[in-house]
């Protein structure tokens, strides 16, 4: 079967990761599939992608929907190159993870789909397929009857003068309604809020996690030779997040906020991974080990590996990728309790410790009470996530979905 991936990066974050091991996955499965994407990133292409967004035309695009709330404008030329490609290419299936990022014209995408009759699945990486315009909704329930009067009209995407989540919800409706072979998945938390939303309430909507390698990539390593590098003293805990610090959401401050009041607890060494900014070295304890954003997944796993407790703080988020990376390294979590987080569906308070948001004090107890990383609790980090997020087991369901597609 010819199968298409949309995603806004063929291989860049965490949604350009899972566009890589669904690719791979179909390959291996006997399909043949291509990443169709809008961002060209520094790493090198991987083979099947296509990138039909032209440079000129994303900052355009981006432009006018800060100007007129309406996104994918100005994308003529990179539309027309990809229905072209489209048309040659005859998809005979198409999976969309991310279709925001000024990098398409979802709603000509989901149309010329729609006129051609082609199944298609739609994982919800995010909030987006059931709000109007929103990645993340941020406790605003509107979507559940319809969006208007949209109070994070400022917030990706944003509006700089209007606010059109009246005419893009309709815009989605209207695409939605009696589109055939349309089915829409997603894990825990997305999945209930989807069955809520009128958008979706009456559509297909299957429950499937999102793909991760927890065999080859995100599983314990050996790292002495990492402590050693970074100087971290014999017997120390190492407590660790990995975040980029210039996207808010993402709550690196909070961790920073964590080292501090930790800061005279001389048995912890604290690590941030995605240090990308200077706006935080004024509040930032000296003792904290500063590493850029990596690009490597094999390095990023030896980091997780290293670490006694991993900390997210991250604001909202509907699958918490970085924890489920940290947790198949065999590390326990400390994390906000933010949505997402439920989509961790099992339940192990030795590894997974939920304190309220933005509470340091006890996010700092939590981390307190992690007891000794033996190899016992190596275990029950991966038993958390494996069956839900292995990549073996999420391809399974997709491939069982495309098998009912081509039957």
């Amino acid at each position: 079967m010819r199968i298409l991936i949309f995603n806004t990066t063929a291989q860049y974050g965490s949604t350009g990761k899972i566009a890589q091991i669904l690719q791979k996955g179909y390959e291996n499965a006997g399909h043949h599939a291509t990443i169709c994407y809008g961002r060209n990133m520094s790493l090198k292409e991987p083979s099947n992608a296509f990138r039909f967004t032209y440079r000129f035309e994303k900052y355009l695009t981006y432009l006018y929907t800060r100007i007129w709330g309406i996104s994918g404008g100005c994308l003529f030329f990179s539309m027309r190159r990809l229905f072209h490609f489209m048309d040659n290419e005859r998809p005979e299936l198409v999976h969309l993870l991310n279709i925001h990022g000024y990098y398409v014209d979802e709603y000509a995408l989901l149309g010329y789909l729609k006129k051609k009759q082609v199944p298609t699945i739609y994982t919800m990486c995010d909030e987006y397929a059931y709000t109007a315009k929103c990645g993340f909704a941020l406790g605003c329930e509107k979507y559940k009857m319809f969006c208007h009067n949209c109070e994070l009209k400022r917030s990706y995407p944003a509006s700089w003068f209007f606010d059109r989540s009246k005419t893009l919800f309709n815009m989605k409706s209207n695409l939605y309604n009696d589109y055939q072979n349309l089915i829409f998945a997603g894990c825990g938390f997305v999945y209930n809020k989807a069955k809520e939303s009128s958008l979706l309430r009456n559509k297909r909507l299957v429950c499937i996690g999102e793909p991760i390698d927890l065999d080859k990539i995100f599983y314990p390593r050996s790292v002495s030779a990492l402590r050693d590098k970074l100087r971290i003293p014999k017997g120390n805990k190492v407590v660790l997040t990995a975040a980029v610090l210039s996207n808010y959401r993402k709550g690196g401050r909070f961790f920073l906020d964590l080292c501090r009041i930790m800061d005279g607890m001389n048995n912890y060494t604290f690590v941030y991974v995605g240090f990308d900014t200077n706006d935080y070295n004024d509040i930032t304890p000296h003792s904290v080990i500063k590493i850029p954003y990596l690009e490597s997944l094999d390095k990023l796993a030896e980091f997780m590996s290293m670490a006694d407790v991993f900390i997210s703080t991250t604001l909202a988020d509907t699958v918490p990728n970085a924890a489920i990376n940290a947790l198949g390294c065999g590390t326990p979590v400390c994390a906000f309790d933010i949505g997402g987080m439920s989509s961790i569906r099992k339940i192990d308070k030795d590894v997974l410790k939920i304190v309220p948001l933005y509470d340091i004090t006890q996010l700092k107890d939590a981390v307190l009470s992690v007891g000794e990383k033996t190899e016992d609790l190596k275990r029950r980090c991966r038993e958390l996530v494996y069956g839900d997020f292995s990549s073996e087991s999420v391809l399974d369901k997709y491939l069982d979905i495309i098998n009912e597609c081509a039957g």
